[in-house]
């Protein structure tokens, strides 16, 4: 699991990734202007899409958090993962991810 931000969007991106994946997520979004915040090992996929959905369901019910971007300007896909900086702060949604993925660890 990745945390990103765009300083040209003012927005950040919460996404899925995989070491199997023969592009890394992450560096397509790099690529395109994202600079990377975070990684989150997860020990499935499964618990990575439970986390990045309930941080977009944060994002958009507690904050009213629209999508930041359009299909438009991420070709590499992923805007629907999207929060505007003027509605969500990066350094919370960090937080957030942490206690998340911290609560399906195994103790």
């Amino acid at each position: 699991m990745y945390l990103l931000s765009n300083q040209i969007f003012s927005a950040c991106k919460i996404g899925i990734t995989s070491k199997a994946a023969k592009v890394s997520r992450v560096s397509q979004n790099e690529d395109q202007g994202w600079e990377l915040i975070g990684l989150w090992n997860l020990s499935n996929g499964d618990d990575a899409l439970l986390v990045e959905q309930s941080v977009r369901r944060w994002w958009r019910d507690i904050f009213g958090a629209p999508e930041a971007v359009t299909a438009e300007d991420m070709p590499q896909g992923g805007y629907t993962e999207t929060a505007s900086l003027f509605h969500v702060d990066l350094n919370e949604t960090a937080a957030r991810i942490d206690a998340e993925v911290k609560a399906l660890s195994p103790s």
